[in-house]
């Protein structure tokens, strides 16, 4: 199951699609539910302001070990890569490519 948090409706929509078409499932958690949030796999948008990424990266990891986490970003700066991955992202894709490489993140998952 793939979580995806993100307020871009276009961004999500292509992700979700993506995911099926991989044969996986996906769903938009409720953010002020995230504590309860069961997931193989979570995506974050890095560019939303509210929920801060990086926090909910953090939150994400800490409530579960095994949690694989992805993060995205209009443009990824160097900057930006290092703190998510030092959060507990295990990849950072900039968003028009992230859609193109889900299968390959959920086959490594699996």
């Amino acid at each position: 199951m793939v979580a995806i948090i993100t307020r871009d409706f276009q961004l999500g929509t292509r992700i979700a699609d993506a995911v099926a078409a991989s044969g996986g499932e996906s769903y938009f958690p409720d953010m002020k539910e995230r504590d309860k949030l069961l997931a193989d796999l979570a995506v974050i948008d890095l560019d939303d302001a509210s929920p801060d990424p990086i926090e909910l990266i953090q939150q994400l990891i800490s409530q579960n070990k095994d949690s694989v986490v992805v993060g995205c970003s209009f443009r990824v700066s160097k900057g930006l890569r290092d703190r998510a991955v030092a959060a507990g992202c295990s990849l950072v894709f900039t968003k028009s490519s992230l859609p193109k490489n889900i299968s390959s993140v959920l086959g490594s998952i699996s």
